[in-house]
């Protein structure tokens, strides 16, 4: 969808600051680092659930005597 039919970047550019537009270059950048965040905290927090099950195995035997 074309907001502008000028082919005067200089306009362009202008109005982009102007009405806080970014390019979609920006944009898609912005959000795949939000996604790698968000997926870096996911997967930090499953292998503490994994790390903390596997040491409740491998001490149950040894808690509970058997």
């Amino acid at each position: 969808m074309k907001l502008l039919t000028t082919k005067n970047i200089e306009i362009v550019k202008y109005c982009q600051e102007y009405f806080g537009f970014a390019l979609p270059s920006v944009l898609w950048a912005k959000r795949v680092s939000k996604f790698e965040s968000s997926f870096k905290c996911f997967r930090l927090i499953c292998n503490c659930v994994v790390l903390i099950v596997f040491v409740l195995f491998t001490l149950l035997p040894y808690l509970f005597g058997e």
